[in-house]
């Protein structure tokens, strides 16, 4: 059985959706990559002065821009994937973590206990941030400065 530090989707609606956006870039570079590659082909091919050599160019270019697209789109559409799991694996581990904590202030939990993330983990300055609060705030709700103020 898997710990939930172990899966890759941790917060699943969240990694899908970035997921969604890193393949989205993926495809919209692809395909720009294709049409300027097709565009070139094509300027080269008027600029030919063989009628024959130029009909044999223009004929192929078709062709050579759906190959071209499939192929970057096989190398692209599984990096992509892998990079997007990779990386929202990175921010939605964290995120768990830190909601996880403040759900367990929420329900009555010393909020002083702090939020440990891994080392490498992204959000570090999140719970950082979150620790301090959570560590100047007294029994009463109240920050401690305002507190020895007289406030």
């Amino acid at each position: 059985m898997k710990t939930e530090r172990k899966k890759k989707l941790n917060k699943p609606k969240l990694q899908l959706r970035m997921i969604g956006v890193f393949v989205a870039i993926s495809c919209f570079a692809a395909i720009g990559q294709a049409l300027l590659l097709a565009q070139s082909l094509m300027n080269l091919g008027l600029n030919i002065e063989d009628p024959t050599v130029r009909r044999t160019i223009q004929e192929a270019m078709p062709g050579m821009f759906v190959t071209n697209l499939i192929l970057t789109g096989l190398f692209l559409l599984p990096f992509s994937l892998l990079v997007g799991i990779h990386v929202t694996h990175r921010i939605a581990g964290p995120a768990q973590r830190i909601e996880k904590h403040l759900q367990s202030v929420a329900k009555g939990s010393d909020p002083k206990r702090p939020c440990v993330l891994r080392n490498n983990d992204e959000l570090q300055e999140l719970s950082t941030a979150m620790n301090e609060a959570f560590s100047r705030l007294s029994d009463d709700g109240r920050p401690k400065t305002a507190q020895a103020t007289g406030a």
